[in-house]
């Protein structure tokens, strides 16, 4: 018996539908109206939605950053450019020369480094 996943079929199968009977209406819509207004929307509607794309993660990290001690936050921020090393390399297969790899990898032994000295002296109490 194979197992089945509703739930993501259902929610893409909504979607199209909905898309496909949104369009239409979106399409004649658009046909009455001038095109230097649906410029300016669109440039309004990208202003606005881009205000909200980098208020919320600038919003969760100051509340992050009182929880975190200072350190960990430090931590946490080198693993962001990893990921984007990584997602460059093996995703959208950009180069990566050999002579980057010392660099990459002197930069993780410092973090690690750190990080072993911090939980080091938390364990030892000092």
């Amino acid at each position: 018996m194979e197992k089945r996943s509703t739930g993501k079929g259902v929610f893409f199968a909504v979607t199209a539908y909905v898309l496909w009977g949104v369009f239409p209406v979106y399409w004649k819509i658009l046909s009455e109206i001038n095109s230097f207004q649906i410029l300016a929307f669109r440039i309004l509607l990208s202003l606005f939605l881009a205000g909200l794309i980098t208020t919320i993660p600038l919003y969760c990290f100051s509340r992050s950053a009182k929880i975190l001690s200072l350190s960990a936050i430090g931590f946490l921020q080198f693993i962001n450019p990893t990921l984007q090393l990584f997602l460059g390399i093996f995703v959208f297969g950009e180069p990566f020369p050999l002579r980057n790899l010392p660099a990459f990898i002197l930069i993780w032994a410092a973090v690690l480094l750190y990080s072993w000295s911090f939980v080091n002296i938390k364990r030892t109490g000092n």
